[in-house]
């Protein structure tokens, strides 16, 4: 969110400062409730429940998980669709295309 704050800091709108301090307060409303849905869900999100799922999935992440999984070195080969850029390993989900490319280094401890 810096950008943001950045932007409106720069932004002069034509209600005065009103107007700022209002929007800066809609951004800290939606910080602070992305915030505590965030606290409320991530525990679920990485419960044993979804481990079939993630291991279940696209082959790339699968095979990260499982390495972390059984303590094993973090893969370097992850097989098509990953493209290595700058020394990490980038994929793009075929299932979700219209996601944005996923680091897998972001796995790795």
């Amino acid at each position: 969110m810096k950008q943001h704050r950045a932007c409106v800091a720069r932004w002069e709108p034509d209600g005065g400062q009103s107007d700022r301090e209002k929007h800066l307060d809609k951004i800290n409303v939606f910080c602070s409730q992305a915030n505590a849905s965030l606290n409320d869900h991530f525990k679920r999100w990485l419960s044993a429940l979804l481990l079939p799922c993630a291991l279940m999935s696209e082959v790339p992440f699968a095979k990260a998980i499982s390495h972390i999984m059984l303590g094993r070195a973090f893969p370097t080969s992850f097989g098509d669709n990953v493209d290595e850029d700058s020394d990490a390993f980038v994929f793009q989900s075929v299932a979700h295309g219209d996601c944005d490319k996923v680091s897998l280094n972001s796995f790795d401890r």
